[in-house]
Order: C-alpha cells, then sequence, then structure tokens
C-alpha cells in the first residue's frame, strides 16, 4: 500500500457491512472495488471510492469521548501507511461515525508493481470490555 486511501478501502472491504460477524454498520463495499484495492483487476470499475466512517489518529480520543477538534486528527489519505501515528508502539487510528462527506479517486488503490497484491486480514477481534480498556489508555496517553 502506497497510501492510507489504499489501506482504507482494503479495510472497509473487512470491517463495514458484515452484520453476521458484528462488524461496523453501513453497506458494504462493492466487490468490484475491493477486488481493485486488492490489485487483482487492473480497471477502476467507479469514479470514487468514498469512506463509511470517519478514520481518525488515536490523539482525537479524550476521557469525553472525540475532541471537539476531532477534524484536526483525521487520518488523512495522502499519509504512508507507516506515518500514521503509534500508540504504544503500534500505528492505530480510530473509526468514529462519519460526520463529513469523503471520496478519493480510485488510483490512489493502483498497484506499485504488476505481480504485488495489497491484502488486510482481521486477526483479533476484541470484545466491548477490551475496546474501553484500550480507549481509557489512549484517553489519558500523552
Amino acid at each position: 500500500m502506497s497510501n492510507v486511501f489504499h489501506l482504507l478501502a482494503l479495510l472497509q472491504a473487512e470491517l463495514v457491512g458484515r452484520p453476521s460477524v458484528g462488524w461496523l454498520q453501513g453497506e458494504a463495499q462493492d466487490p468490484r472495488v475491493t477486488a481493485y484495492a486488492r490489485g487483482e483487476t487492473g480497471t477502476a470499475p467507479v469514479e470514487s471510492i468514498s469512506a463509511q466512517w470517519d478514520y481518525y489518529q488515536w490523539p482525537a480520543w479524550t476521557p469525553t469521548g472525540w475532541r471537539p477538534d476531532a477534524l484536526k486528527w483525521m487520518a488523512w489519505g495522502e499519509l504512508h501507511p507507516a506515518e500514521l501515528m503509534r500508540f504504544e508502539g503500534v500505528p492505530t487510528f480510530l473509526c468514529g461515525p462519519p460526520t463529513i462527506q469523503r471520496s478519493w479517486d480510485p488510483s490512489f488503490c493502483g498497484r506499485l508493481h504488476g505481480d504485488w497484491r495489497a491484502h488486510v486480514t482481521v486477526d483479533t477481534v476484541w470484545g466491548a470490555d477490551e475496546v474501553d480498556r484500550r480507549l481509557q489508555r489512549i484517553a489519558t496517553a500523552e
């Protein structure tokens, strides 16, 4: 992946619109967009890809919830994923209800090399208690 836009397209394919596994609410991403983001097809199937959620760097969260200036902490799409802020050593961002309409050109999800394929896998699912514990740590971090 060369940027966060590409990462978000891949994450949305895994996290949004799959109520059977308890993921984020929203309409499932068009499978053609997912195939394109994974590098399985060479032609963009749509004119733009839309964010189903808002995606923030972790400092957007406080002990009382989202910062009033949370938009300042957006995970901007032009960043390389390695540039995401780290929390406890791990690149971390948070998903919040959509407050702005965000979309990007599919060319941000293009292949870096003809033989390379991008893929995201969810390997851990936390329960509500663990999510609360982690959000408390984020809220009090500096």
